[in-house]
């Protein structure tokens, strides 16, 4: 407008267009359909149940301007660990893409045999020595809480 390409009567004109539109409404969310669909999206390959409560380490690469930080994880859903008597639980996302994070993650399985992997991004890479391994398909929390079940055996 300053630079004189769009005249003020146009601006004014668009303003009062939106202005006459028919408000929004939210709809009342029903959280149970994303948890029912990232139950759906689990890929789980392996023995995923922990014996109790399990050590949580999450191997994330640093978020990037288009997702931003997570505000869910794993860890929170699974509750604190008094001990790793259920089991290490490495989660990864988008691992096929770090080589340092497959180097960690690969570091991780050789101490602990027994873990399980669970991969919240692309699933283009698999470390071939956890005991089980998780598919979510994504990092919301329906996803991480659909992975939860399944590591409790439910």
């Amino acid at each position: 407008m300053r630079s004189g390409r769009l005249a003020e009567e146009r601006l004014a004109e668009a303003a009062a267009r939106v202005g006459r539109g028919r408000p929004v409404r939210a709809r009342p969310v029903d959280a149970q359909v994303g948890l029912d669909a990232a139950r759906r999206a689990l890929r789980v390959e392996g023995d995923v149940r922990l014996a109790g409560p399990a050590h949580v380490v999450e191997l994330l690469p640093e978020p990037n301007i288009a997702a931003g930080v997570h505000e869910h994880s794993l860890a929170k859903l699974l509750g604190p660990s008094a001990d790793a008597g259920g089991g290490l639980v490495v989660v990864l996302r988008d691992a096929h893409r770090y080589e340092s994070i497959q180097d960690e993650a690969e570091r991780l399985l050789a101490a602990h045999p027994d873990a399980v992997v669970v991969e919240t991004g692309l699933r283009y890479w698999r470390p071939p020595t956890a005991r089980g391994y998780i598919s979510t398909h994504g990092a919301g929390r329906a996803n991480l809480e659909a992975a939860a079940e399944q590591l409790r055996g439910a």
